[in-house]
C-alpha cells in the first residue's frame, strides 16, 4: 500500500515538473537548439568523431591527415559565418529582460534597442 503510494507521488511529481519545464519559455524567447541540431555542432561532433576513429585505429594516417583537414576548414567557415545560437539565445534573453523588441529574422531578438542591423550577422532589421 505504501509503496504504491509513493510510487504515485513520484509519477505525479515528475509529470509536474516536466510540465513546468516545458512551459518555462516565455513568449518571444528562442529556445537555442540541440549542438548535434546545429551545422555548428554538427562539424565539431564530425571532428570528434574522426579522432575517435583515428584513436581506434579505424582510419589510416593519410586519410586522418586529409580528413581532419577538410573537417577543419568546414567547420571554420560555419563558425565564421552562422551566427551562434547561444549568442542569439542569450540576446533574447537580455532582450526580453530589458522589454526590447527590436529582432533579426535570423538570429532572435538583439540587445540594442535602437538597431537597424544585426549585431551578429549584419542583416538588416524591420
Amino acid at each position: 500500500m505504501i509503496a504504491e503510494l509513493i510510487a504515485v507521488v513520484a509519477l505525479v511529481v515528475s509529470v509536474g515538473a516536466l510540465l513546468w519545464r516545458t512551459g518555462s519559455t516565455r513568449p518571444g524567447e528562442v529556445e537555442p537548439l540541440p549542438l548535434d541540431e546545429t551545422s555548428q555542432g554538427q562539424a565539431l561532433i564530425a571532428i570528434k568523431d574522426l579522432e575517435f576513429d583515428h584513436a581506434t585505429g579505424k582510419v589510416a594516417e593519410a586519410d586522418y591527415q586529409s580528413l581532419r583537414d577538410r573537417f577543419v576548414r568546414e567547420a571554420a567557415g560555419v563558425l565564421a559565418t552562422e551566427p551562434d545560437p547561444v549568442e542569439a539565445f542569450l540576446a533574447s534573453r537580455k532582450a526580453l529582460a530589458a522589454g526590447r523588441t527590436v529582432a533579426c529574422a535570423r538570429c532572435g531578438p538583439r540587445p540594442e534597442p535602437d538597431a537597424r542591423y544585426c549585431s551578429s550577422c549584419g542583416a538588416l532589421i524591420g
